[in-house]
């Protein structure tokens, strides 16, 4: 199945209505998803493969393209699934928010830290709702956003779905990830740099 297609189907699958957040004066919230899937229907956001990625996933800002190793990523595994919701929870603050906060104020920069820890709390919302979260090792931001959603998670999910639970983060909530995100070889040298997030180019 192509690479496009498996991003739709992730973003329209049943675990994403319980991936519903805020922090960063941001929320992350189903209708989001469901926004972005319309945008890579359409192509304003687009995917493409490269298989220098190696079995991952990644959101470029610069051409808002989603991009993977190949067009099976995200077809069948949960993990790859949640990696692909991560990426797209990037997208969403690029394309959707575009530098505005949740009330549509200007909210200014937001740094890759923050930027990464929505996906990393994103993708981990994902994959425990999907009953798919499991292993990892401690001390490593997957391990550390998992850790601190499921308990956040699982109060959420004892009550009825409503659409209308949102499950609110602070920065002490995720100090533990964030120095996680810091320590890790793909942000050490980027966290406190401005992650962009300028809208999307393509109408």
């Amino acid at each position: 199945m192509a690479l496009k297609q498996n991003v739709i189907n992730a973003l329209m699958s049943a675990p994403v209505r319980w991936v519903n957040f805020t922090f960063a004066n941001r929320m992350i919230s189903p209708i989001c998803f469901y926004m972005l899937a319309g945008y890579v229907n359409s192509g304003r956001v687009q995917c493409a493969t490269d298989p220098n990625l190696n079995d991952h996933a990644e959101y470029d800002p610069g051409t808002d393209t989603i991009r993977a190793s190949d067009n099976d990523y995200g077809s069948n595994y949960w993990d790859e699934k949640s990696t692909l919701i991560h990426e797209c929870a990037h997208a969403i603050l690029d394309c959707i928010y575009a530098g505005k906060d949740m009330n549509g104020g200007n909210a200014g920069p937001m740094k890759v830290l923050d930027d990464e820890t929505i996906g990393y709390l994103a993708g981990a919302v994902y994959l425990i709702a999907a009953n798919a979260g499991t292993g990892g090792t401690k001390g490593e931001p997957d391990y550390e956003a998992r850790d601190l959603v499921r308990p956040k998670l699982a109060a959420l999910m004892t009550k009825p779905w409503t659409g209308c639970e949102t499950i609110a983060f602070t920065t002490k909530d995720v100090a533990t990830l964030q120095a996680a995100i810091k320590k890790h070889r793909f942000y050490k040298n980027t966290w406190n740099t401005n992650a962009i997030q300028n809208g999307a180019s393509r109408p």
